[in-house]
């Protein structure tokens, strides 16, 4: 319908506990790092370096918070419109984040695209990463997501595997107003 606005945002992208290299500590709970460090596994990925030689981060580029850029994640070529790097407040007056999930300011960056005209039914943009091995029984995907407005549409949260088939994790369709957590495993 005519005038109808809305925005749906996304932060703080983040795989944790998704590694291969879980041999001689807790396989449940730890992360052995290249130097043989155990670290607790929700370390993993952290953005932040816990084992001393940097290793729990290595294989992490998947993980964002867009202040840098965007780590690797892309538009798809063949969807209808794209995904914005974008800071503070969105065009669409009182439909998207005021700040960014990452800093809480309007300096900081996140992932948006505009849902309001001239999108329609059936229009979709789609944010792609680059082809991860997602391993271990403990792997998840935690998100911050913004979405607001009237017609939104569905934020989904799909995994591909080699084949090209594809398993939705998550599909938020309600609005959510202020950051919200999501977490798949």
């Amino acid at each position: 319908g005519d005038g109808y606005q809305g925005d749906i945002a996304i932060d703080d992208l983040n795989f944790g506990q998704c590694s291969p290299y879980l041999d001689d500590c807790d396989p449940v709970n730890e992360f052995k790092c290249y130097n043989g460090q155990c670290i607790a596994g929700n370390k993993l990925c952290d953005l932040k370096k816990d084992c001393f030689d940097g290793s729990d981060e290595r294989f992490c580029d998947a993980n964002c918070n867009f202040e840098e850029g965007t780590c690797g994640w892309h538009n798809l070529v063949s969807d209808i419109f794209d995904w914005t790097r974008y800071r503070g407040e969105t065009a669409s007056y009182g439909t998207g984040p005021r700040v960014d999930h990452t800093t809480l300011t309007e300096e900081g960056y996140y992932m948006y695209i505009e849902t309001s005209l001239p999108r329609k039914l059936g229009d979709y943009a789609v944010l792609q990463s680059h082809w991860l091995s997602l391993t271990g029984n403990n792997c998840v995907l935690s998100i911050f997501y913004h979405m607001e407005g009237s017609n939104l549409g569905a934020l989904a949260v799909q995994v591909e595997d080699g084949s090209g088939g594809t398993t939705t994790l998550g599909n938020l369709t309600a609005e959510a107003d202020g950051w919200q957590h999501g977490r798949w495993p």
